[in-house]
């Protein structure tokens, strides 16, 4: 399937993590990879407008998948009703990250 990927991690993370980058991009030729400047091996804490941005984006992919037929649209509500829900619930479940 050719649905797009992010892969990001910090520049600061483990060496190991850094290193196994390359072996993700080659499951996933289509992801874009971004190396989050300054965060360590926790990026949704540490680069959390960066991460916001991902999601953002995210969900505007989501919004445009939605529009594709009424099952799509049904499967995206689901997600989208489970985020809002986890959002709600908060640490430990979600970071509430905000650009």
């Amino acid at each position: 399937m050719g649905l797009p990927v992010e892969i990001l991690y910090g520049e600061k993370t483990f060496s190991a993590v850094r290193r196994s980058v390359q072996e993700w991009k080659e499951a996933w030729p289509q992801a874009r990879v971004r190396e989050l400047a300054g965060v360590g091996h926790l990026p949704i804490v540490e680069g959390t407008k960066e991460v916001a941005k991902v999601k953002d984006e995210a969900l505007k992919f989501w919004d445009e998948i939605a529009k594709t037929s009424p099952r799509a649209k049904q499967v995206v509500q689901i997600f989208k009703d489970y985020n809002e829900m986890m959002a709600k619930a908060g640490y430990p479940y979600r970071q509430n990250a905000k650009a």
